[in-house]
């Protein structure tokens, strides 16, 4: 495979990694209320406001031809200064939140497997906490070329993992709540579409 196929599938395997990540899978849980069709096309507006966005950002980015481009400084252009800290404040706090959605649940899920319990185990829920913590600081410390090295192993993990929640829920389906809906659910929802994805 030459490079520039390489690279088209690394993309691509980032971005499905982004997409089918425990955001995606929360979404059946935190739409529901609202119904399948709505939740769906709720999903499928948002999907295309954030590819719409992608694409300016990708422009600006071509457009400036920098080996330093970055999102404060895009801000500070169209924003201001003001704008570029309100901004990045804003992506921070986003940023933090799912780092400990992301721990929390991980953790959750961990200490429920190897305890068997949903109970809370205080001295098990804080060292499996640190060390999940550890190891996601070492692949964020791994930078690019860490993930790249690794990414093919981590998206068949993914893709096995995926594969089995689908077939374990398979059995839980009931056809006819996918009629269900209430639209005073949806308002509920619509926060939960953007931060699925974690770009832009």
């Amino acid at each position: 495979m030459d490079n520039k196929k390489k690279g088209t599938v690394m993309i691509a395997l980032l971005i499905t990694g982004n997409l089918i990540g425990a955001g995606i899978l929360a979404l059946p849980i935190q739409t529901g209320g609202a119904g399948l069709l709505f939740s769906s096309l709720a999903m499928i507006v948002f999907a295309a406001a954030m590819y719409f966005s992608a694409i300016v950002l990708a422009k600006e980015a071509v457009e400036q031809k920098k080996d330093t481009f970055n999102y404060p400084s895009l801000y500070e252009k169209y924003l201001g200064p003001l704008g570029k800290w309100v901004a990045t404040g804003a992506n921070l706090l986003i940023l933090y939140g799912l780092l400990t959605a992301y721990i929390g649940g991980g953790t959750t899920i961990i200490v429920s497997a190897i305890s068997g319990k949903t109970a809370p185990n205080s001295l098990l829920t804080l060292i499996v906490t640190i060390l999940l913590f550890i190891t996601l600081s070492a692949f964020t410390a791994g930078g690019t070329s860490f993930v790249a090295r690794y990414n093919e192993l981590l998206m068949l993990f993914l893709g096995i993992s995926f594969a089995s929640l689908v077939i374990m829920g398979s059995g839980h389906l009931e056809l006819h709540n996918m009629l269900l809906h209430d639209l005073r659910f949806l308002p509920i929802a619509v926060p939960r579409h953007p931060l699925r994805l974690s770009f832009p």
